[in-house]
């Protein structure tokens, strides 16, 4: 269990603050009550207990508290934890004995933030043990929040002495955010992605589209900003609808977005200026300018032939020709060469991750195949000696490490685990491409993971 003292030791995230929250109808309640709390801790409403759907800002919420705290005074006592972390520590030190030093270690906190306590329902011991640090901080005058996906009354499968002191305080949902919202969040959104400015239209058809969470926003951003640096462009509206409409499935799209498909299914199709499949980037070539045509000769005479040897095509960027002008041919895709971790006895799932990235590949038509140089087991022990990654990529000479997140149930936790090896890659100019164990079996990750491949093999090309 980590001393929850100093900030280093907080778990929170640097952009999880008041300052870079959107406030909306949808929030503007939850917001009030946190902004309350932070400045009034363990008076103000104590357990605050944020709930609502994934997504839409409780952890946002919960952790500004703390930035705002610490900020005030920097000896506060601050932790935030998921459930799932605190039922892990709570099995490993009933096993080891040392259940007292994890006792003392949370009751000294000033400030206990714990996320997602539905799961705390999956084991009776650690129901007990958070009751009584529950009872310990709220006797002692400290502040706990907690967030969930539901209310204190729908989490059946706790004891009715939680749920009972879960209701103690201020209970705040937070919905889905507004189309307004949306809007706002975008336009907040794209600073944190390379000055990305976006017109209002682009705003409003992508918050039209993405209606359920914030996630789905910045992930979407995410996207088009591997657009807009493959391509060397300013986004338009055109190619924000050709990546939108690979990303939705057919059952959501509405009446311009069916006759968009039923006009590139068209024989005679020319796709529109700035498009293209997600996941390539479209480079657009001028049209070829004809004379015109001569008295009684058609007006729809052949355009001219490009000459082959003023296109050059890069290995992974797709050409948008105007009619009648034929790309060159591709002589196959291009290699490229990663290392890949994954924890040890999970050869099965290792497979599973490598066919993941063969599919998505596949499906949309990315310019390459991953290959992988090494395939390293790594032992599930907190005694793992992180250097051993580094020295698995250098003697392959891989810039490119895809590490599959230890399981559920394991020692190392993914928090601390994925800290140290983001900190080590970087200092040796390897880019960590990491894979939560729950994300495995979820396409955008995958995706997501082959566009910043693709971006990191553009930007060594370039001059």
């Amino acid at each position: 269990m980590t001393e929850p003292r100093g900030l280093p030791e907080t778990r929170l995230n640097p952009r999880y603050t008041f300052e870079e929250f959107v406030v909306g109808p949808h929030s503007r309640f939850p917001h009030a009550a946190a902004q309350a709390v932070s400045e009034n801790l363990g008076k103000a409403y104590n357990p605050l207990f944020i709930y609502g759907p994934v997504g839409v800002g409780k952890t946002h919420l919960m952790q500004a508290v703390g930035h705002r705290v610490l900020g005030r005074d920097g000896q506060t006592h601050v932790l935030y934890i998921t459930a799932e972390e605190f039922m892990t520590d709570v099995i490993d030190l009933l096993r080891s004995g040392n259940l007292k030093s994890f006792r003392d270690n949370f009751r000294s906190l000033d400030l206990l933030m714990v996320d997602d306590v539905q799961f705390l329902s999956a084991s009776e011991s650690t129901q007990e043990e958070f009751f009584h640090t529950f009872n310990a901080l709220h006797q002692a005058g400290k502040q706990i929040i907690m967030t969930s996906d539901r209310p204190p009354k729908m989490l059946t499968t706790l004891e009715d002495r939680l749920r009972s002191r879960f209701e103690w305080g201020l209970i705040a949902d937070i919905k889905s955010p507004s189309l307004e919202t949306r809007v706002a969040i975008l336009r907040k959104k794209e600073s944190q992605f390379g000055n990305m400015q976006l017109g209002e239209d682009i705003r409003l058809y992508i918050a039209g589209k993405l209606k359920s969470n914030v996630r789905e926003l910045e992930g979407f951003l995410r996207r088009v900003q591997a657009y807009a640096q493959l391509n060397n462009q300013t986004i338009n509206l055109p190619v924000v609808k050709e990546i939108m409409r690979e990303l939705l499935p057919p059952s959501s799209w509405d009446e311009e977005d069916q006759a968009a498909l039923a006009e590139t299914q068209h024989p005679g199709h020319t796709p529109p200026a700035g498009g293209g499949k997600a996941g390539v980037a479209p480079v657009l070539l001028p049209p070829v300018s004809a004379p015109p045509a001569a008295a009684g000769e058609s007006a729809h005479r052949v355009t001219p032939a490009i000459s082959p040897d003023a296109i050059k095509i890069d290995s992974e960027i797709s050409i948008v020709l105007p009619p009648a002008v034929e790309p060159r041919v591709e002589t196959g895709p291009k290699s490229v060469v990663a290392a890949f971790f994954y924890p040890a006895g999970k050869e099965r799932e290792l497979a599973q991750l490598k066919q993941k990235f063969e599919d998505v590949i596949h499906k949309h038509k990315l310019k390459f195949q991953l290959d992988a140089a090494t395939e390293a087991p790594y032992p599930l022990e907190e005694t793992l000696s992180y250097d051993t990654f580094v020295q698995a990529c250098a003697q392959k000479s891989c810039h490119i490490a895809i590490v599959l997140g230890p399981p559920p149930g394991s020692r190392l936790k993914d928090f601390d685990f994925h800290q140290k090896l983001q900190e080590l890659f970087d200092s040796h100019r390897v880019s960590l491409q990491l894979i939560p164990w729950e994300e495995l079996g979820k396409d955008y990750r995958f995706l997501n993971i082959a566009l910043d491949i693709t971006l990191i093999r553009y930007k060594e090309k370039a001059p």
